[in-house]
């Protein structure tokens, strides 16, 4: 399986190449605590999905629809830095 390099965002800015190395090694030792957490972030992108009746009943509609999106926003963006 091919492993994407690291985005930057998962390295503080001052981190010295020895101590980013040590630092990516202990990410990518920690593989499978980062497929885990996909997992469970996937699950929650899928139940963002759902709307129910009383959502669409309610005159808080809008409102709701743009909390979930910023809430699909936020999920999407960790899963970014999740995929390796």
């Amino acid at each position: 399986m091919q492993i994407k390099p690291l985005q930057a965002k998962w390295f503080p800015s001052d981190l010295t190449a020895d101590k980013k190395k040590d630092f990516e090694s202990a990410i990518l030792n920690c593989r499978h605590i980062l497929d885990r957490l996909t997992e469970i972030i996937e699950g929650e992108l899928k139940e963002l999905e759902k709307d129910s009746k009383e959502e669409y009943d309610s005159p808080a509609w809008p409102y709701l629809q743009a909390d979930k999106q910023g809430g699909r926003r936020a999920l999407k963006n960790i899963l970014k830095l999740t995929q390796l």
